[in-house]
């Protein structure tokens, strides 16, 4: 059951959801895809960032655009503008109400152009301000490490979620073992009344499991706790309540 779980979970779910989703968007839901929306950081290369206070999905435009690249660690250019909009594939966007500032030292140089539009490339995409509302459960594992490198590349906060995902999907399996292992243990005990006192303990340390999962899986998510950390920390403790028991069972 634990090796069918991991193909399934990693694999089989994935690809079914992507049908699942893709079917959703044709014929049920107008969107099933979310903006970033607000306030929006993120590198588009180690020495480029970007900031956008608002973007629309709908039209693929933002407000308040900054673009900031630095040399050596210091700022030698920067680009302002009031909207900006998306052209055409792969990556033209057309700014307007921009002013460009250029630094060479102690020299500043600086282009205001008012009411005045721009069309330039930058390495960004309108993909990169939305996400699907499922967009973990369509993606595999492999896709997954993938995505998690680029958005760690570009320091979204959101790339520890699906970090979290990624050890999930290889914790659960394992957790059918331990908690296999922990039942055989307890029933082997023959003691007085029967199941009563059996069916009591499982579901008492079945509580407990998913209590202290959801509490690693939050404070790993939100705190400063590490991902795979967080999602093993059940899984480490109940290995051990699991050889515990194991130890004292009835031969």
């Amino acid at each position: 059951m634990a090796v069918i779980l991991w193909i399934g979970i990693n694999f089989v779910i994935p690809n079914s959801n992507k049908h699942k989703n893709d079917f959703e968007v044709a014929y049920i839901k107008s969107s099933l895809k979310s903006s970033l929306s607000y306030n929006i950081h993120f590198f588009t290369s180690p020495d480029e960032k970007i900031y956008i206070r608002n973007y629309s999905d709908r039209d693929s435009t933002g407000r308040t655009f900054r673009l900031d690249r630095f040399r050596n660690g210091e700022l030698v250019y920067s680009l302002k503008a009031n909207k900006i909009t998306f052209k055409q594939a792969p990556n033209t966007w057309e700014i307007e109400n921009y002013e460009i500032r250029t630094f060479d030292y102690l020299n500043e140089t600086l282009v205001i152009a008012s009411n005045a539009k721009l069309d330039t490339v930058f390495n960004f995409v309108p993909e990169d301000f939305t996400r699907y509302a499922n967009q973990i459960e369509i993606m595999t594992t492999s896709a997954l490490r993938k995505f998690l490198e680029y958005e760690q590349a570009k320091g979204l906060d959101s790339g520890k979620k699906y970090s979290v995902e990624i050890n999930r999907r290889s914790a659960d399996p394992f957790t059918i073992i331990i908690l296999t292992i922990i039942g055989v243990a307890v029933a082997s005990r023959k003691v007085r009344g029967g199941m009563g006192l059996h069916l009591a303990v499982g579901v008492i340390l079945g509580a407990a499991f998913v209590i202290l999962s959801r509490f690693s899986t939050t404070f790993s998510t939100n705190l400063s706790l590490s991902p795979g950390l967080g999602v093993w920390i059940p899984n480490i403790i109940f290995s051990l309540i699991a050889v515990y028991l194991v130890k004292t069972a009835q031969k």
